[in-house]
């Protein structure tokens, strides 16, 4: 991703962070530490789902640029 790097980074983080909680749980059984991990669960598929989303719409971009043009610019509005 263009740019993104710290946000990949800091999704990695944040999927790091969640697996250290659910170890935590499955050692400890403790409740809170499930809502936790559930919220971190959460949070990590919501910002996969973003990142993914990201990441399909720049490559449809890249796409649509290296496409040629096989109508000219009457296209686009432009004659």
């Amino acid at each position: 991703m263009e740019g993104n790097d710290e946000e990949i980074t800091a999704f990695v983080e944040q999927v790091i962070q969640m697996r250290k909680i659910q170890k935590e749980f499955f050692r400890t059984r403790n409740y809170t530490t499930m809502q936790k991990a559930k919220m971190l669960e959460k949070d990590v598929d919501d910002r996969a789902r973003k990142l993914m989303s990201q990441l399909k719409k720049e490559e449809s971009e890249k796409q649509d640029a290296a496409q040629p043009d096989l109508f000219g610019d009457e296209t686009n509005g432009r004659i």
